[in-house]
């Protein structure tokens, strides 16, 4: 009210009418005496029972002390037991559902965006429409999923909204190109590299390359085991005179011309008969990486030809589907699931917090303490040191 502003002399500053600071966790000094986690410590988690009421007595049960309560499980149990409970995966579901009841009654508004339409407003609608749909929804603050949505906008959406506003859907097939320079700063007609201007290259190679992608996936996933193979085999053998300490540069690798230069040299000594095995086998390695290398470039600019083409052949549908659908509320939703997940994850690691702070008393840790220390002295004794 005016007259609280006016008492504080109209000073505006935020931490004078918020309290943000976080309450006090509390210990509890009977818990930590004679166990059992603190019937308050429960309730104050109230909020997550509203809306998952049986969960609470499927983790809980008394433990004969008044306003005390123990654990019916096993700790290591308790998140498959809160993530899989029916009433969690209810609740997951209405996140969901919320999401899909938004983007239906928005999808002609995302889908029919056209010239001269003021994005303002555009985004104004839709993110009044998402703040809506969460306002009844327990636990999750609608104010963070609306966050979600105006972040992405800031960041990403509102250039591809503005691009179709202007050039229209057709602005999909758009792609910007980075091209070769010289080193006098002379750009070259050779295309360096590219990238859409609406619709980013991951999502069309996801789209209409999955099975190009995945060659390469795999031929580099050899690669790396290559790699891994050449890295072990210098360990191995790279130390003060290693079978490979010869070829090992001031650097810590391995040239193919010094690992040849070695062969040659050693080739005819039987001497050196395991130091060739070892050299033979490297540079068998050697031979398999650059060949994998090789192909993994070839594969790659062959698939940026695919998809550099792909863009001019995309359809109006085509591009709608892959910026609203696949990008936009994909990306959304991403957003808002993380939020989702967050609380679950708060949850249980509130209880596990809980039930650690409180599963050993100090009875039970002087014990414990005493078993050592008579283990100690028992040790000593042995080596002949007198206990004192």
């Amino acid at each position: 009210p005016y007259s609280e502003i006016q008492a504080n002399d109209y000073n505006l500053n935020i931490p004078r009418y918020i309290d943000s600071s976080e309450p006090e966790d509390l210990q509890d000094i009977s818990a930590h005496l004679y166990g059992g986690i603190p019937q308050r410590d429960i309730d104050i988690l109230e909020s997550y029972w509203k809306v998952f009421p049986s969960l609470r007595t499927e983790l809980f049960k008394d433990n004969g002390r008044d306003g005390y309560v123990e654990l019916k499980l096993s700790k290591d149990n308790i998140r498959e037991i809160i993530y899989h409970h029916p009433e969690f995966k209810g609740y997951a579901e209405s996140i969901k559902k919320a999401f899909e009841e938004w983007k239906n009654d928005n999808w002609t508004k995302l889908n029919e965006i056209k010239n001269r339409e003021q994005p303002k407003h555009f985004i104004e609608d839709i993110s009044k429409s998402l703040l809506d749909k969460y306002t009844k929804i327990s636990l999750i603050d609608k104010y963070d999923v609306y966050q979600c949505l105006m972040s992405y906008w800031e960041e990403t959406m509102q250039d591809d909204v503005y691009s179709i506003v202007f050039d229209g859907w057709e602005s999909g097939r758009d792609v910007e190109r980075e091209m070769v320079k010289k080193k006098d700063g002379t750009i070259t007609g050779k295309m360096k590299s590219f990238e859409g201007r609406v619709i980013p290259k991951a999502l069309m190679i996801e789209r209409y390359f999955r099975k190009e992608q995945h060659s390469i996936d795999q031929l580099e996933s050899e690669r790396e085991e290559i790699a891994a193979q050449m890295e072990e085999m210098k360990e191995e053998h790279g130390g003060e005179e290693g079978l490979l300490t010869e070829v090992i540069n001031d650097k810590g690798s391995i040239t193919k011309g010094e690992l040849q230069k070695r062969i040659k040299e050693i080739k005819h000594d039987k001497e050196a008969t395991e130091e060739l095995k070892i050299l033979q086998q490297y540079e068998k390695l050697m031979t398999k990486e650059s060949k994998l290398a090789s192909d993994i470039k070839d594969a790659v600019s062959a698939l940026d030809k695919l998809v550099y083409d792909q863009y001019e052949k995309l359809s109006i549908e085509e591009i709608k589907d892959l910026v609203v659908e696949r990008k936009w509320c994909r990306t959304i939703y991403e957003g808002i699931d993380n939020i989702y997940s967050a609380i679950s994850h708060n949850l249980a690691n509130r209880i596990i917090e809980l039930v650690e702070r409180y599963e050993e008393t100090l009875p039970q840790i002087e014990e414990e303490v005493d078993s050592y220390e008579t283990k100690v002295k028992s040790h000593l004794e042995r080596m002949g040191f007198p206990w004192k």
